[in-house]
């Protein structure tokens, strides 16, 4: 991949900057605070999809201060060797705005970020990969390898795509394998519980073949009684039914007699009903004539009245009409007195307007010669404040420059006195003792849930066994023979409860030590902090001494240049210069050339627009008197005289309507009992039918109950009775030896069932318990293997890396040394420089050491994990001293030869020699 060309527009500290790239090595110099870095992370951030320095990707803080959006425009030839463009777009509080195309015009509207990942040539981790291997950022390139072991495995095992065997690993083959573990113990316990619950199967088998034998006598003696009691039964039976029958009937014939009754009451309302019918109907045929005229008058007055708000209506508009063209006539006689005072003003004006013409004429000469001499003093005065202030700015500079330097050294000697006194070894030490301390913890908490459910468990047993029968099987328990349930368990529940209050202590104890641990992970922060800190305040300190140096160069170059400008001229400052070129300006003012300018501008406006509007009130005339003819035109003139006479008609009907209301009323109160005259006579025929009806059932009920009467006069009913309950009883005493039976034999069936379903549901258990543990070991050898995987590959691919890593460092420093990097459990993705007799681990290396082996590597991972054969490099030569410079830039070649293209950033000549191209900033 090659980037030809970089365009930003308001973007950081950049208005507006082209940068051209070319094949091979580009070198950007430039001083610090020249918007070096601004390129780099433009580039990273609309190709690579990278966070901005900050770690936000807002587009606010891409955008140059006091403006509204910003712009990226780069050119570059892609790994399918195709030119491209893309072109983003970010603003304060819209999405960015991102485009692709070709240089044949095709656009890729969507999945942008993807196409960049095939066209860059990055193989995985996408993100990642360019952090890391891609670009080396200034002040970070060696900090992925001096990280923490488990920050360096998360970020190495997403470049080397091995993080799926740790994810599998640690996530559902974990819970398959804490599954199965969990689901064989329950199991266990199953076949267990089932062994002690299981009763005697021969000894329940005797018991009921005894129980059998008695239930069959019982059988026997039960038959011969419940034949004499079902004969005494149905005698006792039929009387009771007779009796019952007889008392129907005498209630059936009393309720004839009342629906009689009911039936004679409803005949005669009926009657007088219908007579007052057939008065109404009377009424209503009388007065039909005068009912239908009434309502065709009511029609015809709606229609009239409905007629006269139409002529209203019509009236109003008329009044509207007549009044517009009033306005109308006495707008057009005011527009006229306008016209005239116009034409008046424009012949005034006219002359005053020569006059003024021909005095700017003449000052306008003068205004040419005073400007050519105030030009010349404006251009020599900006010259000389520039300088002049440029140098009292460098002045400030250096006084700053030299205070933030006696700061960084006061600042630097209480950082080192500081660290001196912290035991990092005597620290370290004691977080491991914190560590134990805490898995110790950790199992006294998992004891102490186990007393407390051990516990509850007694608690619950002791509740259920109060009165001594298992909840399960209904019987004795045998465990608690001889023995109280309250005591019994009491006694088990003061072990446990002893033994939870000494976990309890114990948990305690150690966790009040464990406080102690904060303040020695916090001590072992600020160490690390420290170290770090002390050499960011080295390298500012160096840096603030160049800049220093810098601005004592720039004063001396100032007060040349000053004394340059000022030779043979009439003026020894500015301050006497600005007094000559207020002189100038005075006289210019007091021409008062604009003042005339602008008044006679004003006048020249002030008579076009009188023309104009004599033209427009014209126009309003004609337009005036064309609305005076339509307005005329549209009103009506027999309107008033039509709503008279409709007045007078509504008037003539309105007294017709008072006329007839009373017939109206007549006819309307009397129609409805009129119309329900045929509905009574009908009710009253069949009134008289029911009544006929009832009569005769009531005679039929009469005669049968005679019969019934004479059925039940000879029966001794209390002789029966008396004879039945006495051999009920006999039966029920039998029934209840027969139900006790029975029960006990449904008891023993129900035991040997629970037997069989026991013996039944252990073998499967067994079966089962065979399977889930075979599962068990299959599952645990599988995620162990998965788990070593990830490690395996990485191993493999880093002792590539390490061989070829060696060689560039080799060329880079020209020593024998060689790197090795291996993942080990507890060292993981750790680097070390290997020698004869040495081997150092990456963190306790020199600053250039470092720098050459994080370059030595970061050479041979862009080979293996890119197709790229780009390279960016922000500063590489911090932190080390000349001689590592030049030897540096010396082999360094022969790393980047093999790339397309890489950008190297820097404020110094190291590389200038072996670069293709120089940007200077």
């Amino acid at each position: 991949m090659i980037i030809k060309k970089i365009q930003l527009e308001n973007y950081r500290s950049h208005s507006n900057i082209t940068v051209d790239f070319t094949k091979g090595v580009n070198l950007i110099l430039g001083k610090n605070g020249r918007g070096k870095t601004s390129i780099l992370e433009a580039i990273s951030t609309v190709m690579f999809n990278t966070k901005d320095r900050s770690g936000k990707e807002t587009g606010k803080s891409y955008i140059k201060f006091g403006e509204k959006k910003s712009l990226i425009d780069i050119d570059f030839i892609a790994n399918d060797g195709r030119e491209y463009n893309l072109k983003t777009e970010f603003f304060k509080t819209k999405p960015k705005k991102q485009t692709l195309k070709d240089m044949a015009g095709f656009e890729y509207d969507e999945n942008i970020q993807e196409k960049l990942e095939e066209l860059c040539g990055i193989k995985k981790g996408f993100e990642e990969t360019y952090e890391n291997i891609v670009i080396a950022k200034q002040n970070e390139f060696i900090n992925i390898f001096k990280a923490k072991p488990k920050d360096r495995e998360e970020i190495f095992n997403k470049i080397f795509n091995t993080q799926i065997y740790k994810e599998m690993y640690d996530s559902f083959l974990k819970e398959a394998v804490d599954k199965y573990k969990e689901e064989v113990k329950d199991l266990s316990y199953q076949i267990n519980s089932l062994k002690d619950n299981m009763e005697d199967k021969e000894q329940v088998l005797n018991s009921l073949k005894d129980e059998e034998k008695e239930k069959e006598n019982l059988q026997e003696n039960q038959e011969k009684i419940l034949s004499v009691e079902k004969t005494l039964s149905n005698e006792i039976k039929d009387y009771e039914t007779t009796e019952i029958e007889l008392d129907t009937l005498i209630k059936n014939i009393q309720d004839e007699e009342i629906k009689i009754k009911k039936y004679i009451g409803l005949l005669k309302e009926n009657i007088i009903e219908a007579k007052q019918s057939k008065k109404s109907k009377i009424i209503v045929e009388k007065t039909e004539k005068s009912y239908l005229e009434y309502i065709e008058i009511e029609n015809k007055l709606k229609n009239l009245r409905e007629n006269l708000n139409n002529l209203l209506e019509e009236q109003k508009l008329n009044t509207l009409y007549k009044n517009s063209i009033e306005k109308l006539e006495l707008n057009n006689k005011n527009l006229k007195v306008d016209i005239s005072n116009l034409e008046e003003n424009i012949s005034k004006n006219s002359e005053i307007k020569d006059n003024l013409e021909k005095e700017i004429l003449e000052l306008e000469n003068k205004e040419k010669n005073l400007n050519l001499k105030l030009k010349e003093y404006t251009n020599l005065l900006d010259k000389l404040v520039k300088l002049e202030d440029l140098k009292k700015e460098k002045v400030e500079g250096k006084l700053k420059k030299t205070t933030e330097i006696d700061i960084l050294q006061k600042d630097l000697f209480s950082k080192k006195d500081l660290f001196k006194i912290i035991n990092i070894g005597e620290i370290e030490e004691k977080l491991f003792n914190f560590l134990e301390l805490e898995k110790e913890v950790k199992f006294l908490e998992e004891q102490k849930i186990i007393y407390e459910t051990e516990i509850k468990t007694l608690k619950n047993s002791s509740k259920e066994l109060t009165d001594k029968v298992c909840p399960f099987l209904n019987e004795k328990c045998e465990n608690l023979k001889d023995k109280e349930a309250e005591d019994y368990f009491s006694s088990k529940i003061t072990l446990k409860t002893e033994e939870l209050e000494k976990v309890k202590d114990n948990i305690e104890k150690k966790s009040k030590i464990l406080l102690e641990k904060e303040v020695f992970e916090d001590k072992k922060k600020q160490y690390f902090e420290l170290e770090k800190l002390i050499e960011n305040i080295e390298i500012s300190l160096k840096n603030e001494e160049l800049n220093l140096k810098e601005i004592e160069l720039d004063i001396k170059t100032l007060d040349m240049n000053i004394q340059k400008l000022i030779e043979n001229q009439d003026f020894k400052d500015s301050l006497m210069l600005r007094e000559k070129k207020k002189e100038l300006e005075v006289e210019l003012r007091n021409l008062n050339l604009d003042e005339k300018r602008e008044n006679l501008k004003n006048l020249i406006e002030s008579l076009d627009l009188e023309k104009i509007k004599i033209l427009k009130n014209q126009e309003l005339i004609k337009e005036n008197i064309n609305q005076i003819d339509g307005y005329s035109k549209k009103i009506k003139m027999d309107t008033d005289t039509n709503i008279e006479n409709s007045k007078i008609e509504i008037k003539n009907f309105e007294d017709k309507l008072d006329i007839l209301k009373n017939s109206y009323n007549e006819y309307m109160k009397n129609i409805i009992f009129a119309e329900d005259l045929e509905n009574l006579l009908l009710k009253i025929e069949k009134n008289i039918k029911e009544l006929y009806s009832l009569r005769a059932n009531k005679n039929l009920l009469k005669e049968k109950s005679l019969i019934l009467k004479e059925k039940i006069k000879n029966v001794k009913i209390d002789e029966l009775k008396e004879k039945y309950v006495m051999i009920k009883e006999e039966l029920n005493e039998i029934n209840k030896k027969l139900g006790s039976s029975q029960e006990k034999i449904e008891n023993y069936n129900k035991i040997l069932e629970k037997i069989s379903s026991q013996e039944e549901k252990q073998k499967k258990l067994l079966i089962k318990f065979k399977k889930l543990k075979n599962k068990l070991n299959k599952a645990n050898l599988i995620r162990n293997e998965v788990g070593q995987m990830g490690r395996a590959i990485s191993k493999y691919m880093l002792s590539g890396i390490s061989n070829i890593a060696s060689v560039n460092f080799n060329k880079i420093t020209g020593r024998t040394e060689r790197i090795e990097w291996s993942n080990e459990e507890k060292d993981k993705y750790a680097v070390y420089l290997v020698g004869q007799e040495r081997k150092i681990a990456f963190e306790q290396l020199s600053g250039g050491e470092q720098v050459s082996v994080a370059i030595a590597i970061r050479g041979t991972m862009t080979e293996y994990f890119t197709n790229s054969k780009f390279m960016i490099l922000d500063e590489p030569t911090n932190n080390l001293d000349t001689e590592r410079k030049k030897l540096l830039a010396e082999y360094m070649g022969e790393i980047l030869n093999n790339l397309d293209q890489s950008i190297i950033v820097t404020h110094d000549d190291t590389f200038r020699e072996m670069a293709e191209k120089i940007i200077e900033l």
